[in-house]
């Protein structure tokens, strides 16, 4: 493999990962805003971590986070995300 062909490949492996991490981010609106308990597990890692800023979000791992959105979805009203000009 050259040179070029190992940039090539690197540069398509980026436009690759940017366009996932994309549709992750719809995926994501997509299923909070249809409280979609079984398309959440496919969002997260095993091992991930999500914390809000003001910390009334704070859950380590897939199990604990979907029982987190859980307890959300049973005190929150509908929620409509849109989702735009993503800086990767």
């Amino acid at each position: 493999m050259t040179m070029s062909d190992r940039n090539l490949e690197s540069r398509v492996r980026q436009l690759e990962d940017r366009n996932s991490i994309g549709e992750l981010i719809g995926r994501y609106g997509y299923v909070i805003d249809n409280r979609d308990i079984d398309g959440l597990t496919e969002l997260f890692t095993d091992d991930c971590v999500l914390q809000s800023q003001d910390g009334v979000m704070d859950a380590r791992g897939r199990d604990a986070i979907v029982e987190m959105y859980r307890g959300r979805f049973a005190v929150l009203g509908p929620s409509f995300h849109f989702t735009h000009d993503h800086a990767i």
